[in-house]
Formats: structure tokens, sequence, C-alpha cells
């Protein structure tokens, strides 16, 4: 949970600079006649750290699916039930170091993505950035990294079916399925896993 400390931690100390009577140091808090001040003040700019978090993910999944070339009804269809599931909705209310490790890999998702399309240094420096920040704040987020191998396997294949001569009978029967499909089975076998195991 170092990603999710260190990230309410800069939020923590970005507004010490605006209010000076605001105590993050245990120790300093303990002290004080009245801790339950500073304590909802804390709870507050948590609140506020949280919201940010949701709305940069929510961001950057709408960036995911405009590199996917999604239309716009689509997209917003999409971001209506994740903005409406239940644990979106509950990630508002709790502190979990989840919502902060699925920020980071979105993030890390999108530029690798910008990578592919347009190579650049700086793209491939933010996706091991905040890889390591998406691991640092919950190890278990590894599972949805392995699974992104699967997904360029059939994105790299669907990118490149044109590439494929016309004669090569093999690739053309595969390709004769729509590959969004498989990936799309894969997608709901892979979360089905994850949650009936």
């Amino acid at each position: 949970a170092y990603s999710h400390f260190l990230t309410y931690g800069i939020f923590y100390k970005a507004f010490s600079f605006f209010d000076p009577n605001l105590v993050s140091n245990i120790d300093l808090l303990m002290k004080l006649e009245n801790p339950e001040i500073v304590l909802q003040k804390l709870y507050l700019i948590s609140r506020i750290a949280n919201c940010t978090i949701h709305f940069v993910t929510i961001i950057f999944i709408y960036g995911l699916l405009t590199i996917f070339k999604i239309d716009e009804y689509y997209k917003v269809i999409t971001l209506l039930f994740i903005i409406f599931s239940n644990t979106f909705v509950a990630n508002f209310i709790i502190l979990r170091s989840d919502i902060v490790a699925t920020c980071y890999f979105f993030i890390s998702t999108y530029f690798l993505l910008s990578f592919i399309k347009t190579p650049k240094f700086i793209n491939l420096f933010f996706v091991s950035f905040f890889l390591i920040f998406s691991l640092l704040a919950k190890v278990q987020i590894i599972f949805l990294y392995m699974f992104l191998f699967f997904f360029f396997i059939f994105y790299s294949s669907y990118e490149d079916r044109k590439k494929f001569p016309k004669n090569n009978f093999f690739f053309s029967k595969i390709f004769e399925i729509n590959l969004k499909y498989v990936l799309l089975f894969i997608i709901i076998l892979y979360f089905m896993l994850q949650i009936f195991l």
C-alpha cells in the first residue's frame, strides 16, 4: 500500500500549504486538545483525494476507449456503467488501495498503447513508472498485467491482419472469426475466473 499512502500523503502535504493548522503527524495529533477537528479535515481531504483518483481513472478509461476508436455513444455508455456500478460507488465511501492500483494500472496501459501507436521513449518511461506504482499499491494487480499479454497477442494480430497474404488458407480462416469477439470472450472468462476462484 506504499503508493496508496504516498498518493494521499501528497494531497495532505498540498493542503497543508493552504492550512498551516493541518497536522498529519500522528504524534503531534495526539498532543492536541481537540484532535477531532484535525481528523475531520483529514477525512475531508481524503474524500477529495479519493474523488480525484476516481476522476483520473475515468479520464484514462476514456482515453483507452479513444485509442481503440470506439464510437462516442459507446464510450459514454461504458463510462456510465462504470460510474454507476456498485464497486465504483462503494470506493467513494471506503478508502481502499484497490482504486489507487487500478488508476495507476489504467494510466500505465494507456501509455503502453500510446507507445505501440507512436514509439516514444517518454511513453515507455511512463509505462514502467505507473506500473511500479500500481504494483506498490496492491500486489494482486499483477494478474491484470498478466492478462495484458493475452490481450496483445490478439490485438497485434487484429491490427496486422492486412499484412497476411490472401491465398494463405490458415490465416484467412482464422480472420473469418472477428478477433474482437474472441478477445471479449477471453476478458469475460478471465473475470469469471477472478470472481469465482
